[in-house]
């Protein structure tokens, strides 16, 4: 947490940038403001909006977002590739891009940031059945109700059945 200059963070909204802004927020030294930059998809299914907002809210942060558009990516296509020096799967890495320009004029230079744990540990309800087709192989199946039975109480919804 020491710099020279400011340091900030992405933040989706998801399991690791929020643990990151909270442990950012009991570290920090100073009672400066944590700047975090998002991509966010206003009427987009998977927009992450509302948990970025709740985030920003319970630890008092400024939020800057992007919103990315197809037109950008096409335009940005070539920098981008060049940039990237490899081959990459989607347009994730254009998301990124974009919240990293967006801090850069903010002039933040020092971004702390995971990649990972959202899929680690879960923080996605579309992994929600993978761990219960692990609980089944395991032979765990009191486990596998009682999580079942949690994962309904908090209104997580997950796709499972017979088939799955």
């Amino acid at each position: 947490m020491r710099s020279d200059v400011p340091i900030g963070t992405s933040l989706s909204g998801g399991l690791d940038s929020s643990t990151i802004i909270a442990t950012i927020s009991k570290l920090k030294a100073t009672n400066d403001s944590i700047k975090t930059f998002s991509a966010v998809f206003p009427g987009f299914e998977q927009d992450e909006s509302k948990h970025i907002t709740q985030i920003s809210n319970s630890f008092n942060i400024e939020n800057f977002q992007v919103t990315p558009s197809a037109d950008e990516l096409i335009k940005t296509f070539e920098k981008l590739c060049y940039h990237q020096e490899e081959p990459f799967p989607s347009s994730s890495i254009f998301l990124q891009y974009k919240v990293f320009e967006r801090a850069s004029k903010q002039q933040v230079k020092v971004l702390l940031d995971g990649q990972g744990a959202d899929e680690i540990l879960g923080g996605y309800h579309k992994y929600i059945h993978w761990h219960l087709q692990q609980l089944i192989g395991r032979g765990k199946f009191s486990q596998l109700k009682n999580d079942i039975k949690i994962f309904k109480e908090n209104n997580l919804t997950f796709n499972w059945g017979f088939k799955t």
